[in-house]
């Protein structure tokens, strides 16, 4: 007789071994801070795409390896949303269902996606930033569009292999922990080291050999670092947190703890979007500035198209119409004479 597959599903809590009215609060105000968290995120999602499209800090390809992610923000909180409708039922116990449910598996999937693609859209960022340090001289002008696209690709694949190896019970709880603790570290300590560089190049930027094209490359580039590094520092962190809570999640020494650390790692997924799009807006000042001018615009367009189309409501009545269509061709004649010829003070009068 065939052994039951079994798998590892994203459920941090488990309300099968909840006794408590204090655990019980617990877990549900998580569940109202992280739906919360959630909605924030996605409202403003279209605001941080339209000013990454926008601000010429960012490079078309930077833009899209930021945006990729955040737009996987959508499936990935959908997910959540599944799977803390099965996690909060008492009666539901998953580890002891065949088969087990398709959405349990699809959602679990869409997560681990999402946890792999953390450290690799760092990876991504590095790798995209050396490259425009290398070609500085072509890249502004040259997008290798195709060639990140394919990267891109690639990159979801590999994050959706590693997912589904982890929830299929191929990959281990402790390994996929460490494989992603420990590469969001390398990266951040990478992404430090080729800050230094840059501004190293940038000092050498008033010796020869440095052609126009490359200057300008460069100081776009050190703007651009100083924004991803923050962001790598902060999502390495987060990362590492995440790892060492969900293996202490996964441990059962003490079931109590096991919930506390499952609310907390949901918490921490909760906030990493709302983080990343904040981070990006308000880690460089002079990106701020250029978010403030850009949505300041934006507004007084939004404002004087209102006032253009009440204007041109006001002017479209009836009453305008009659006043230009009773209007004789002799009135003009005589308004433009007026005007142009104007009575002079010393004509004399005749009676």
């Amino acid at each position: 007789m065939a052994m039951p597959r079994t798998y590892q599903f994203f459920f941090f809590v488990n309300f099968t071994t909840v006794d408590e009215l204090e655990m019980w609060t617990i877990i549900r105000c998580g569940y109202a801070i992280e739906i919360v968290l959630y909605v924030v995120s996605l409202l403003l999602l279209p605001v941080i795409l339209y000013v990454m499209d926008a601000l010429p800090t960012f490079h078309p390809n930077l833009a899209r390896w930021i945006e990729a992610p955040l737009l996987y923000l959508i499936p990935f909180s959908v997910a959540r949303i599944i799977l803390v409708s099965y996690e909060s039922e008492i009666e539901f116990a998953w580890e002891w269902m065949e088969p087990q449910p398709t959405a349990i598996i699809v959602c679990s999937v869409v997560r681990g996606l999402m946890y792999a693609l953390m450290p690799t859209t760092l990876a991504g960022l590095l790798f995209e930033r050396m490259f425009a340090t290398v070609f500085a001289a072509s890249y502004e002008s040259v997008h290798y569009r195709g060639f990140f696209i394919l990267l891109t690709t690639l990159g979801f694949l590999f994050c959706g292999l590693i997912s589904a190896l982890f929830v299929f019970n191929i990959m281990s709880p402790g390994f996929a922990a460490a494989l992603g603790s420990v590469g969001s570290t390398a990266i951040a300590i990478a992404t430090l080291v080729a800050v230094r560089i840059n501004r190293q190049k940038i000092r050498k930027l008033p010796m020869p050999g440095y052609t126009l094209s490359n200057k300008y490359q460069l100081r776009e580039n050190e703007k651009a670092m100083r924004v991803i590094s923050v962001l790598v520092v902060y999502a390495s962190i987060v990362n590492l947190s995440f790892g060492v809570l969900f293996v202490f999640n996964r441990m059962e020494f003490s079931l109590y703890w096991a919930n506390i650390f499952g609310v907390m790692l949901s918490l921490i997924n909760a906030q990493y979007g709302i983080c990343i799009i904040l981070l990006t807006a308000l880690s460089n000042g002079r990106v701020w500035d250029d978010i403030k001018k850009l949505l300041r615009r934006r507004l007084r367009y939004i404002g004087s198209t209102l006032e253009t189309g009440k204007i041109s409501s006001r002017g479209g009545g009836n009453e305008t119409k009659e006043l230009y269509l009773g209007a004789k061709t002799e009135d003009y004649f005589s308004q433009l004479d007026s005007q142009w010829h104007p009575p002079s003070k010393n004509k004399e009068i005749t009676l």
